[in-house]
């Protein structure tokens, strides 16, 4: 079963949010860095994804958007989440 992301904190993910998520845990598996902003070229969304020291599977992440204001104002907003990264028994599936 292909992995998935399961909010545990923050605002709603979309699908799309959550696959790029997934995008960006797979991109830094192996590598010490986690702090880095990814995202894909031409997306107004950039993700940081960190893993948590103490608990696998745990990733803090955080969603930087640039737009533009009905003003023409070029603006940012972010948003701050906790995912569980799971593959198999989904956490909403109650039988064992």
């Amino acid at each position: 079963m292909k992995p998935s992301i399961f909010k545990i904190t923050g605002g709603h993910l979309t699908a799309r949010d959550k696959r790029n998520i997934l995008d960006c845990i797979e991109y830094l598996r192996g590598q010490d860095h986690h702090n880095a902003w990814l995202g894909y070229k031409g997306s107004p969304k950039q993700y940081c994804v960190t893993a948590d020291a103490d608990l696998p599977n745990i990733y803090g992440v955080r969603i930087s958007e640039n737009y533009t204001t009905d003003w023409g104002e070029k603006r940012q907003r972010e948003w701050k989440f906790t995912c569980l990264l799971y593959t198999s028994p989904s956490p909403r599936d109650l039988s064992t």
